[in-house]
């Protein structure tokens, strides 16, 4: 709220233009809050919760003629939503907001099973002793089978609740078609990895095992040696003729035309 009061300037120390009078202008500036803004930017009002009979009551019973004595618009609106809210505050639970990285179908159970095996996989990494490497993989094929099950539960739930709670079959078909920038899933020196951070290190070994220096501390210029992974490659010289003919090409082909 910004507010504002312009007086004649009575003391001044140089000669007054009639067409340019002296003013002081004084202004006083105030925090505004919406009136129907929340206060709490991370949680909401949880209406499935909500005791209505008694917010009903509260309502009925307030006395609403503040409306029609406050002539002010702004005012009135203010007072408005402070009774709206205040009755929400009194009725309506809220909740925080929280962000799920897992999909519904992965429960609790699962989720504590794959941090135990990032933790197991860290630990193989670091020691390198066969035993961790074993413990990894029996956590990995477990949580494999219990996300096969719970996978199937929860279709058969959706599925069989339609009609009833139409929104989570909605939420199904969000989780299923969303993309990712990092795949689900990568395999890499004959291990499944099967979340983000496992996926990042497993191309950072693979990277630095394909990185080639010369003696003097930098890369060949033009070197095709590569890591065996990839097997042969060869890579033959392109130049700038090579390049436009491809982009021609695939203009091309975008546009549905043939050459």
């Amino acid at each position: 709220m910004l507010l504002s009061w312009i007086n004649k300037a009575q003391d001044i120390l140089l000669t007054e233009d009639d067409h340019h009078p002296a003013l002081i202008v004084s202004l006083e500036a105030g925090q505004s809050r919406k009136p129907n803004a929340q206060k709490f930017d991370n949680t909401y009002y949880n209406f499935r919760r909500a005791n209505f009979p008694d917010l009903y009551g509260y309502f009925a019973e307030c006395n609403w003629d503040f409306l029609d004595e406050i002539s002010d618009v702004d005012a009135a609106c203010e007072r408005f939503y402070g009774v709206i809210y205040n009755g929400l505050d009194l009725f309506v639970p809220k909740t925080s907001k929280r962000k799920r990285n897992y999909p519904p179908w992965y429960g609790s159970d699962i989720i504590k099973l794959i941090k135990l095996k990032n933790n197991t996989w860290k630990t193989y990494k670091q020691s390198k002793q066969n035993f961790h490497l074993v413990k990894f993989k029996e956590l990995r094929a477990q949580i494999k089978q219990n996300i096969s099950k719970n996978y199937s539960i929860y279709c058969r739930d959706v599925e069989g609740g339609l009609t009833t709670n139409p929104k989570q079959f909605w939420q199904f078909i969000n989780n299923k078609s969303k993309s990712r920038s990092f795949p689900e899933q990568m395999k890499f020196n004959d291990v499944e990895l099967n979340d983000t951070k496992s996926i990042a290190d497993a191309f950072a070994d693979f990277f630095r095992s394909s990185y080639i220096v010369s003696g003097n501390g930098h890369i060949r210029e033009g070197s095709t040696e590569i890591n065996s992974s990839f097997g042969d490659i060869t890579l033959n010289r392109v130049s700038e003729r090579d390049i436009l003919q491809c982009l021609k090409k695939n203009e091309a082909h975008r546009s549905g035309r043939t050459r």
